[in-house]
């Protein structure tokens, strides 16, 4: 009957209507988490990037590069990778009562695929789950010398920060809205 097509049609567009809502509220809950990740992480680089000279300008008049925010290394569960002469070393800060990983060569080569310096990438790391990751400019910092006296040189630090609490809360966010 029409009575039953109109109200079929009403159901349907207001289903519809909620699922665009609730996906677009999912999009700008997601942005509203990853925003401060991203600009902890950008800030990472760019203490990075000053501390090794790359950039000098001084944001307090002293002469002396601004110091910046100190390293997103000390969040729980937060990964530092160093590319020491081509090579990636990596570790995973603690998480609460743990000791600080080592990274396999799988989970050093997931974080490698970031290659662009100040763009933060999600990656998903072999056993430990998905990262917000960024890369520093080159920074070509000597950092020691080789047991045959050869000058040892990082050339990229990459910042990773862990994404479980906020999946988990995009994940409670969806199920609510379903």
């Amino acid at each position: 009957t029409l009575r039953r097509r109109l109200v079929v049609s009403v159901v349907a567009l207001f289903a519809l209507l909620s699922i665009i809502v609730g996906g677009i509220s999912v999009f700008v809950l997601y942005g509203n988490l990853s925003s401060p990740i991203d600009g902890q992480l950008r800030s990472s680089a760019g203490y990075t990037e000053r501390r090794v000279g790359l950039d000098n300008t001084p944001s307090d008049g002293s002469g002396q590069p601004d110091g910046g925010t100190r390293p997103a290394g000390l969040e729980p569960g937060s990964i530092t990778v160093l590319s020491v002469d081509g090579k990636l070393e990596g570790t995973q800060s603690p998480t609460f009562r743990g000791k600080t990983t080592t990274l396999t060569t799988a989970q050093l080569k997931a974080i490698g695929t970031v290659t662009e310096s100040d763009e933060v990438k999600d990656v998903t790391v072999p056993g430990l789950g998905s990262f917000r990751v960024i890369r520093t400019a080159r920074v070509s910092a000597v950092i020691g010398v080789d047991s045959t006296g050869k000058a040892v040189t990082v050339d990229y630090v990459y910042y990773a920060y862990p994404l479980a609490q906020m999946q988990s809360t995009l994940t409670g966010f969806g199920i609510a809205l379903g």
